[in-house]
This record gives C-alpha cells, sequence and structure tokens, in this order.
C-alpha cells in the first residue's frame, strides 16, 4: 500500500498555510500491500441544513496540531475505508489534523518492491514528506515488513530515520510503535528490537509504545479484530482497539500535553 493523505476536521486552510491539494489512485492488491492512494485534501464541516440560503463559510486557520504518521499498509488502513485506520481514528479521537505516509510492504529496511515499482522505504519518503507536510508530531508506525532480517540491520537504519526525522522538523515531538502485528507471541528478534529500540528512545527522546510488552493482544480472541478479506490486517473493530490503545499511551506518557502546549506557544 502507498498512501499520502492529509485529513482534518477543520474547516479553511491548514496551519502554516496547509491549502487543500487532493490527488487520489486506488489500485486493490493482493499482498499486504493492498491498495495505493495518493492525496491530499481538507474535509469541511457538514453545514446545517436547516439554512434557508447558502451562506459563506468563515474563513478559520486550525489552530489543532498536526500528527504525521509514517508506515505502512497497517497504518494506511489496508481492506477499510479511507478513513478508517487506526491512523485517523487517533486524529479524530483526539482532535488533531492527520497526514499519512504509509506504503504496503515497506519499512525500514524494505522497499516493497517485490510487489510495487514505485514504492520506497521510510526514509526515502521523507523528503517529499518535508515538502508536502508541516507537522507538529511525527508518529513512526514501521518495521513490521523488516522483522524477517537481523536486528542489527534493523536497529541501525531505526536511527538512521530517527535521526533525518529530527533533521526535517526540529521542533517536532516524536513517538514511535514496535513493530509487531496481530499477535500475543512476539516475533524471533524481539527482544533486541525492543531493547535496541528502548535504548534508541530514551537517547533521542522519542515516546516509544510497545504493544508486546503491553500485552495488547493477550488474551484477546485475535480473529475479532482481523480483517476477512485480507487477515493479517486489522478490521474495522481492530483498527479501533488499535487506536484506543495508542491514544491512551499518548496521554499517559504525556505526549499529547507536550504537542499541544508547543502549539499553543507558537514554537
Amino acid at each position: 500500500m502507498s498512501h499520502r493523505y492529509a485529513f482534518t476536521e477543520q474547516s479553511g486552510p491548514r496551519r502554516s498555510s496547509r491549502g487543500m491539494i487532493a490527488l487520489a489512485v486506488l489500485v486493490v492488491c493482493a499482498v499486504v500491500g493492498g491498495f495505493f492512494l495518493h492525496e491530499r485534501m481538507s474535509v469541511p464541516p457538514i453545514q446545517n441544513a436547516a439554512k434557508s440560503a447558502p451562506q459563506p463559510a468563515p474563513l478559520e486557520i486550525s489552530t489543532a496540531p498536526s500528527v504525521l504518521f509514517v508506515g505502512d499498509s497497517f497504518t494506511a488502513g489496508a481492506g477499510l475505508g479511507t478513513h478508517d485506520g487506526y491512523s485517523y481514528i487517533v486524529c479524530r479521537t483526539i482532535g488533531w489534523n492527520c497526514d499519512v505516509d504509509a506504503q504496503g510492504a515497506t519499512g525500514f529496511i524494505s522497499d516493497g518492491r517485490a510487489f510495487r515499482t514505485d514504492s520506497n522505504r521510510a526514509i526515502d519518503r521523507l523528503d517529499e514528506d518535508k515538502e508536502i507536510f508541516s507537522v507538529d508530531a511525527v508518529i513512526i508506525d514501521a518495521g513490521r515488513n523488516d522483522l524477517g532480517y537481523p536486528a542489527d540491520r534493523v536497529l541501525p537504519a531505526i536511527a538512521a530515520y530517527i535521526a533525518k526525522v529530527k533533521s526535517l522538523w526540529p521542533t517536532a515531538k516524536l513517538a514511535a510503535i514496535v513493530p509487531s502485528y496481530l499477535s500475543s507471541i512476539p516475533y524471533f528478534t524481539y527482544p533486541q528490537i525492543r531493547d535496541g529500540y528502548t535504548r534508541l528512545a530514551a537517547a533521542e527522546g522519542v515516546t516509544l509504545i510497545d504493544p508486546v510488552a503491553e500485552g495488547w493482544y493477550r488474551g484477546i480472541d485475535i480473529s475479532t479484530l482481523t480483517n476477512e478479506a485480507s487477515p493479517i490486517h486489522p478490521s474495522l473493530y481492530g483498527a479501533r482497539f488499535i487506536a484506543e490503545r495508542i491514544v491512551r499511551d499518548l496521554r499517559d506518557t504525556g505526549f499529547l500535553k507536550q504537542v499541544e502546549e508547543q502549539v499553543s506557544n507558537g514554537h
């Protein structure tokens, strides 16, 4: 899946002159890279149907924080409606503007080109993200497609990615999700990835979310969370389940408060 999308429920232009640009392409695939979608747009609020005549909408500038989710087909919501992936649900829940850069079968190492010739590693998409998006926070949700690589290759790639994100958006707050699929059973390199990611996050000031350590899927009937058409991906219920836990962690760690205070102070 390749997906670049900007979503806001605020009317008018985005903060920092973020205009409305829309470009969408949809291609259905049978692999982890579910479909291709690339668009940038704003979603206007629903107008009051009781009004007798059309009224010009007042120009409003969105002052809500903007977050960029970066990842893969999980992040984009493969097999779900355009705004039904958990990244969008998180943004609606916390009231933030949502930018998503997600390409199926990609990661910190994997470029996904076994499935699509136009996909790229997460780090190779950052320069374009910088041109398209203006963000206050970045949530790194990549690495699932790198779980077959040894940890001593994955961890340096994660470090390089974080370093580039910080160089492009030096004032943005960063959070990262330790990669995992819908399973309570850790993958074979999990201990090394967890330990290395934990050290890296602490050194770089990144808020780390670990679904395995937190037991998100422990004691859960996984079949209730998976998409029947593509069992490797979350269903709508699964997306809501994941979003709820991400929001909880972002609140509990103080990440949401930090970003909102920074935005309110004009940084």
